[in-house]
């Protein structure tokens, strides 16, 4: 387990040092290029998916996207692709395995084949509440059928702008050391975690800045307000929980590396109570009506992530080690994507999206976790385990503990007995969306 840990950040290096130079003029051109429309429009490249987002013209909407896709099909596509061919080099050269899903199966210990084959399920039994919600939503939105869809319209259609009024950056702070209080647990640790608001808005949504774990680590959450930076920031602060309990005598790569499944998924099991109804009431302070309009958009939103993280996985696992030119892996991409959320992306998102080489299941693997965690979470302390004080240190001994040097399976196996499944958090999502 150390070796696998060890070697994976050895690989980590490598690639770094190998895309520096790409990596920093990739930097440069996110932030510094503007998408110009036909219609004398600039928008900087950073902010397009935002504004397309919250735009309610589907006009102006559709000519935005299309001009953010050619721009970056023309100017930042062809240096992520020789960025990618450098990680690939530079990766294989190590030696860790013949093929790339070999690699990355040896230093996940994760079976490629058979996680697809689980996200093939998972897209299969959530189809039909994924395209009855949507549909409805688009013909509320725009009056389209989901045929009649562009890649512009989904993040439009499953936004959450309309409520962000309720989540304000101010009382954030106050909510989550709440939410850590009541869970039976420290909100600051003993004085090893900071939880802070970012001083400035434009920063990011939210971030856990480890200094020395366990010793010292920021949450930092966003400035901005909105329901998606409360979230991030939900997320943010499990990262962060997880970290300030790690064996503080723990070997470096337990307390820094450890496995990516496993440190994602108190991030994620923290970040769903943004669905419940009760929690939006206690902490956000959302009126009931209120609260059940944003859990069903909300949910949407979930299913959206998941089921795109199922597809993304799929092509990968299909098209990594093939002898498909780059055209022709973005075609796939296209096919496999747009078939799984109903609308086609765009082809340069196979680039702009692809997993990573090296963990390309990690995020995937820590959705199983976070589902069933959940599940087990609601089981032993209720729907409100969130408040329940036996709740927090129940997480911190069987699950915040041992993810410093297991994998995610062997987490959630240990701590419900269970084997990592998409099912629980698929059945919640269906029902919510038929509520």
């Amino acid at each position: 387990r150390s070796a696998r840990l060890l070697l994976g950040w050895l690989a980590e290096l490598e690639v770094a040092r190998a895309c520096a130079p790409l990596d920093d003029w990739i930097s440069r051109w996110r932030s510094t290029a503007m998408v110009r429309t036909d219609d004398g429009r600039s928008v900087p490249f950073a902010d397009v998916h935002r504004v397309i987002t919250s735009e309610r013209d589907r006009a102006s909407r559709l000519r935005l996207d299309s001009a953010r896709a050619d721009l970056a099909k023309r100017e930042l596509i062809p240096t992520m692709v020789e960025r990618g061919e450098r990680a690939r080099d530079a990766i294989e050269a190590i030696g860790i395995g013949g093929t790339m899903l070999e690699i990355s199966a040896r230093l996940s210990a994760v079976d490629p084949d058979a996680l697809a084959g689980a996200a093939r399920e998972a897209l299969k039994h959530s189809t039909d509440p994924w395209r009855d919600s949507l549909g409805d939503r688009l013909h509320r939105l725009a009056s389209i059928s989901i045929n009649e869809a562009r890649p512009s319209d989904l993040p439009a259609a499953i936004d959450t702008a309309a409520f962000d009024g309720a989540f304000r950056p101010s009382m954030r702070s106050i909510a989550m050391r709440r939410l850590v209080a009541e869970m039976g647990l420290d909100p600051d640790a003993g004085g090893r975690l900071r939880i802070e608001l970012a001083m400035q808005r434009g920063a990011p949504d939210a971030a856990c800045v480890a200094v020395d774990v366990p010793r010292e680590v920021h949450v930092v959450l966003g400035a901005e307000g909105g329901f998606a930076p409360s979230r991030e920031s939900l997320r943010a602060l499990g990262h962060g929980l997880a970290l300030v309990h790690v064996q503080g005598d723990a070997h470096f790569e337990f307390r820094w590396l450890c496995d990516r499944g496993a440190g994602e998924i108190a991030a994620l099991t923290l970040g769903m109570v943004m669905l419940d109804d009760e929690w939006l009431m206690r902490y956000a302070g959302v009126g009931r009506s209120e609260a059940g309009k944003v859990v069903r958009v909300a949910a949407l939103a979930a299913l959206h992530e998941l089921r795109h993280e199922c597809a993304t996985y799929m092509w990968h696992v299909e098209s990594i080690d093939s002898e498909l030119a780059a055209g022709a892996r973005q075609q796939l991409y296209v096919e496999i994507v747009g078939g799984a959320m109903g609308i086609p992306p765009h082809e340069s998102d196979a680039v702009l999206k692809a997993p990573a080489l090296m963990h390309p299941c990690a995020r995937l693997r820590a959705w199983q976790g976070a589902s069933v965690l959940a599940d087990e979470l609601v089981e032993r302390f209720d729907v409100d385990w969130y408040r329940n004080p036996r709740a927090g240190p129940w997480l911190v001994q069987n699950v915040f503990l041992p993810a410093c040097g297991e994998s995610s399976a062997e987490v959630v196996k240990g701590a419900t007995g269970r084997d990592p499944s998409l099912s629980p958090w698929l059945v919640r999502l269906e029902r919510l969306l038929a509520a």
